[in-house]
């Protein structure tokens, strides 16, 4: 992907690439002798090798944390079937119309109650 003066070949890239991976890559600089072979590394550790707990950090790390007394809410001597609904709740899990519209399947985010435009409201 070079050319013989060790710059970006741009005709090869953007024939072989589309337009905007191409441009990215010449935004770079291009590689030479002294950096040394490519290699394959995990980001998600400083020795770059792949651990679970690493994927698992990777993945939880920009998920909000939701304040709340959760062992009273797990201790509460009610239905567990409520407590798992009020988690439900405050980690914005609950399939609702608002969110059903927002994926495009045809349902009204207007609240059938009041009538008011809950995108207004929420979001």
């Amino acid at each position: 992907m070079t050319n013989e003066s060790g710059n970006w070949d741009n005709e090869f890239l953007f024939q072989n690439l589309p337009e905007n991976i191409a441009t990215k890559v010449i935004a770079l600089p291009a590689p030479i002798e002294e950096d040394g072979p490519d290699t394959i590394g995990w980001r998600g550790t400083s020795t770059h090798q792949f651990t679970v707990n690493s994927a698992y950090n990777l993945l939880v790390q920009d998920q909000s944390i939701v304040d709340g007394d959760w062992k009273m809410l797990w201790g509460w001597r009610g239905p567990h079937c409520i407590q798992t609904f009020m988690w439900l709740v405050a980690h914005g899990r609950i399939l609702t119309n608002y969110r059903r519209s927002r994926w495009g399947t045809g349902v009204s985010a207007t609240c059938p109650c009041y009538g008011l435009d809950l995108c207004l409201l929420i979001g």
